[in-house]
């Protein structure tokens, strides 16, 4: 009897639900990932859990205005994977597009690498500034870094065919950083937050064709 009141109870939402699959490209506090999606809709709501696969940076070209922005560094498999996931609520639709306000989690553990300028010797006689002294550039990695973005922001839908649909997502919040490296002294040893901003683009696939 139970059983049968449970199924009662969910067919209602089975039968209104949407799910669909999606590929992004995503900009997170770390870096950049490629994500695989599945997302559930069920009425106004849309919920979307999905794995996320860091590259790395080109430790050759990394700028050295930034500690931990962009700066993840996988140093082996299992830090090159991530997580992410999405609330959002439908607030607005018509027959091209849907517009959701959307929270977005992303959780990442990988290295961070750094570049930094460290003052070595005077190459005048008498030096008098920073421009009097030879500058030699030291790499540092260390890690692993946990970090959880958490944003807000718009997902915008855009409709390419009746199953295809073009995904644009965008927001704004603050990360959580702590770093597991006891060998290193920073901030975010015994945990700190930083303003973040996430972005994503990709295409996806609807198992049910879109409603007008």
């Amino acid at each position: 009897m139970r059983k049968l009141s449970l199924i009662l109870f969910i067919a209602p939402y089975l039968s209104i639900a949407q799910s669909s699959v999606k590929v992004n490209f995503n900009s997170v506090y770390v870096g950049q990932n490629i994500s695989f999606d599945f997302d559930y809709q069920i009425n106004m709501y849309l919920f979307s859990i999905g794995a996320v696969y860091y590259p790395g940076i080109d430790k050759k070209t990394i700028p050295f205005n930034s500690f931990y922005r962009n700066r993840g560094a996988p140093a082996n498999t299992i830090q090159h994977f991530g997580f992410q996931y999405n609330i959002g609520y439908r607030l607005y639709r018509n027959s091209h597009f849907d517009l959701y306000g959307v929270y977005r989690g992303s959780l990442a553990s990988m290295n961070t690498y750094i570049k930094l300028f460290q003052i070595y010797t005077p190459i005048v006689p008498e030096p008098q500034m920073i421009e009097d002294y030879a500058v030699t550039i030291q790499d540092h990695e260390f890690g692993p870094v946990f970090s959880f973005d958490n944003t807000f922001g718009l997902l915008f839908r855009g409709k390419i065919t009746k199953s295809l649909f073009f995904n644009l997502q965008g927001g704004v919040g603050f990360t959580y950083l702590k770093n597991t490296d006891e060998t290193v002294i920073t901030p975010s040893n015994s945990g700190s937050s930083q303003i973040c901003y996430t972005f994503s683009i990709g295409l996806g696939y609807s198992f049910e064709n879109f409603k007008n």
